[in-house]
Formats: C-alpha cells, sequence, structure tokens
C-alpha cells in the first residue's frame, strides 16, 4: 500500500511591481515578510518545523549584494523600460549571432544582461558598490541558508552562460564592461549537509516541480520528520 500526499495552500499574498519614480522594482523584502507568515501559518497548524522548502521563483532578474552580504536595493522589475534599446546597443559591441552562439539563449530585452548593460550605459552607482549577484530564487535561498551562489539552470537563463565552457561567458562579458567579478560560483553540484535538516532547494519555472518532488522524496523517506528539529542553516 502506497503513502498519500495532500497538497494544501497555506498563504496567498499579491506580488505586483512597485512603481517610485521612473523605475518599477520587486518588493523582496515584502515578499520574505510574507513568506515568513506562511512558515508561521504551517507551525500554527501542524505544530512542527517543516521537513524541507523548495523555493520556486522567476529567473532573469536579480539583486546585488554588497561586499558585507547585504542587500544593496530592491530589484528591478523586468517589465521596467531601462532595457529599451539596449539589445540593439549591446549589438554594435557583440554580434547577435555570435551572442547566441556563444549562451543558446534567444535574446529578448528583458533578459539579466541586457538589464545589466543597461546599468554599465547608465553608469549606475550599483555596480561600483556590488560584491555579488544572485538572481531571485538563489537571492530567497541565500536569506533562508546564506548560501551565495547561482544555481546552474538560474544561470542559463541570464543570456551570460556559455555552455561551451560550463561557466560564465566571461569573454562577451569584457566586451560590453559588465563586471564579471560579481558573478559568484554557478552551482552545478551541490555538497548537500548530511544532515536532511539542513537542506534547502530552490528553482525556477519547472523548477516547482523538481523542489516539491525533492521535498516529497526527503518526506517520504523520513520516518521520524515530525519529531526532528528545525535549523535555519543549509549547504547547497
Amino acid at each position: 500500500m502506497g503513502r498519500r500526499f495532500q497538497l494544501e495552500e497555506l498563504h496567498r499574498f499579491p506580488n505586483g511591481g512597485v512603481c517610485i519614480g521612473d523605475r518599477t522594482y520587486w518588493d523582496v523584502l515584502s515578499i520574505w515578510g510574507q513568506m515568513h507568515q506562511g512558515f508561521g501559518r504551517f507551525s500554527a497548524i501542524h505544530r512542527r518545523c517543516p521537513v524541507s522548502l523548495g523555493v520556486d521563483a522567476w529567473g532573469i532578474d536579480f539583486a546585488l549584494l554588497d561586499e558585507g552580504g547585504r542587500l544593496i536595493s530592491n530589484p528591478v522589475h523586468y517589465r521596467d523600460r531601462r532595457t529599451e534599446g539596449v539589445p540593439e546597443r549591446l549589438f554594435d559591441m557583440v554580434d547577435e549571432k555570435t551572442l547566441f552562439s556563444e549562451t543558446g539563449v534567444q535574446s529578448w530585452r528583458i533578459n539579466t544582461l541586457f538589464q545589466l548593460y543597461s546599468m554599465v550605459l547608465a553608469g549606475d552607482s550599483e555596480l561600483q558598490f556590488a560584491s555579488t549577484l544572485l538572481t531571485i530564487p538563489d537571492l530567497f535561498s541565500y536569506f533562508l541558508c546564506g548560501a551565495a551562489t547561482v544555481e546552474y539552470t538560474e544561470a542559463t537563463t541570464t543570456q551570460m552562460f556559455s555552455p561551451h565552457a560550463s561557466n560564465w561567458a566571461r569573454q562577451v562579458l569584457r566586451k560590453v564592461g559588465i563586471p564579471e567579478e560579481i558573478l559568484p560560483e554557478v552551482a552545478k553540484h551541490y555538497n548537500l549537509s548530511n544532515d536532511p535538516n539542513d537542506r534547502a532547494i530552490s528553482g525556477s519555472s519547472s523548477g516547482g516541480n523538481a523542489s516539491f518532488n525533492a521535498a516529497w522524496t526527503r518526506f517520504a523517506s523520513s520516518s521520524t520528520s515530525a519529531d526532528r528539529p528545525c535549523t535555519s542553516s543549509c549547504s547547497r
């Protein structure tokens, strides 16, 4: 007789962009606060900590951290107009066909590459203070467990990753003046803790299914999960 599982929505909240001046942002701190409300509702209902956490978010957009690991500002929304006309200017530096050959990603003005290049063109001071770039799901994984890395599938959405080199497309970045030192390690192999309680999983798009399956596998393999303590650390 197989085991059964049940999906239950515990907390839902609006998640639209916030317009300030001529910019549209994601309010990631508000999202983080809402996540905590969801965690609280789980604990109130089930009287225990969750066994596993899965983060399903979107690629392309990103956050910048300073050298102390602090969030510099709210991430700019992909619907912001700052990338209008930017791809054409970048193609003056790197041919579009060459870019596609290097990254395998279709050029779209909302892509991370063009967002960053718009900051280069504008002389945005945030790039001067930035030490680390994290995509949105990786940002929340960082909030959860402090691991400042970019997951492999997330890196491939940025149009800045070279599958040929299995690393960031550094030659492209250098040509267009994007500071490659802000790009962290790409997590292709996961050094998971031996303690299952010290794990977190993130993904995007179909990654939601993957993270749920991994969380369910973790639950199904545990016969005493309800008795295990909660921890705030993880290893990715």
